[in-house]
């Protein structure tokens, strides 16, 4: 699955990291709720 900029931008922005080359999160529900918000412009720190 080939990802673009703005895709892998977007994922980091709610809570996905790098690790090497994989974007990986080991906090699933963290990210999902970071994108059930995304719209209205609330994202909590993912930290």
């Amino acid at each position: 699955m080939d990802l673009s900029s703005d895709d892998t931008d977007f994922a980091v922005s709610l809570g996905a990291v790098w690790e090497g080359d994989e974007l990986v999160t080991y906090d699933l529900d963290h990210l999902r709720h970071n994108l059930q918000h995304h719209s209205d412009g609330y994202l909590e720190d993912s930290d």
